[in-house]
Order: C-alpha cells, then structure tokens, then sequence
C-alpha cells in the first residue's frame, strides 16, 4: 500500500508543479517557523500555494498545524490577560 500511496503522491507532485519541484522536496515537513507564519498570516505569498498542497497530503504536517495553532492561540489569550491586567493597574 504504501507503494501505491507513494505513487499516487509523486504522479501529483508532478502534476501540480510540472518541472518546478521534486517530490523529495514536496514531502519534507514543514518547519515550525513556517507553520507559526502560516497561522499568523505572516508566510510570503511565494510559499503558501505549496505549504497548502504539502498540508493536503500530509498528515504528520497537518496535525503540527493544529497544535501550532492551538500554542498561537494560548500565546494571544495569555498577552490579552497581560494586557488586561496591566490596564486595570
């Protein structure tokens, strides 16, 4: 199965990026700076078409996103405590 998987993955690698990238580079993992960008609305428009496609057929990647987001959020709701708190001081 995992032949057949691979496969399928590299036949799409090279549909949707004919020429342009390998499916070794398509299947790296995103790193966490590019996720955290990628969350925050920060990641150069130049790389978002292909963080989105690699998401799209990795679920390694896909479930790093969801904590990343989840430790984004932690982090905004915390800086909003701050703040409160230091405005009612």
């Amino acid at each position: 199965m995992d032949a057949v998987r691979r496969e399928v993955n590299v036949s799409l690698v090279a549909h949707l990026f004919p020429g342009e990238i390998g499916y070794r580079e398509f299947m790296a993992h995103i790193g966490e700076d590019d996720l955290e960008r990628y969350v925050m609305k920060k990641l150069p428009d130049a790389q978002l078409d292909a963080l989105e496609d690699h998401l799209l057929i990795c679920p390694e990647c896909r479930e790093q996103l969801v904590e990343t987001e989840r430790y984004v959020l932690a982090i905004r709701a915390a800086a909003a405590k701050i703040q409160e708190s230091g405005a009612t001081e």
